[in-house]
């Protein structure tokens, strides 16, 4: 269940950055080609949680924090342009950008919480039960 939200989420940051990184194309050029990049580690956080491999190699953690944090810089933005909004217009186009900026801001926050306490940290918990193997003699 987790993870299926972590891939939409994921999913849903993936394509909402390739719409900025469109959208500031013509502006500003560099700030597109960061979002691009943005986009693409959200496509492989989605990989990764789907397939449970990763696409980049290890040496490219830092680069990847890199890319994590702008994209929650954009959550950030994303979230407080639907908050700023919504008190002037009161309109689900708002409520959903306060939705999606919060979703990409915590993916984002997640994913780089990996990076500095590893897998079973404080940002998800896992119950796991103990399984007992039974063998069947003869």
């Amino acid at each position: 269940m987790i993870r299926t939200l972590r891939a939409i989420a994921n999913s849903v940051a993936f394509v909402v950055i390739i719409a900025m990184s469109l959208a500031f194309f013509n502006e500003n050029p560099f700030l597109a080609l960061l979002l691009v990049a943005c986009s693409l580690d959200q496509f492989e956080d989605v990989y990764g949680i789907v397939t449970k491999r990763r696409l980049l190699p290890s040496w490219f953690a830092p680069v990847d924090v890199l890319f994590e944090g702008v994209a929650t810089g954009v959550g950030i933005g994303i979230l407080l342009f639907g908050l700023m909004y919504y008190s002037y217009f009161a309109s689900y186009f708002f409520v959903a950008m306060i939705f999606v900026g919060l979703m990409i801001m915590v993916s984002s926050l997640e994913d780089m919480g990996y990076y500095f306490v590893g897998e079973r940290g404080a940002m998800q918990v896992e119950i796991c039960e103990k399984k007992e193997k039974f063998v069947r003699r003869k």
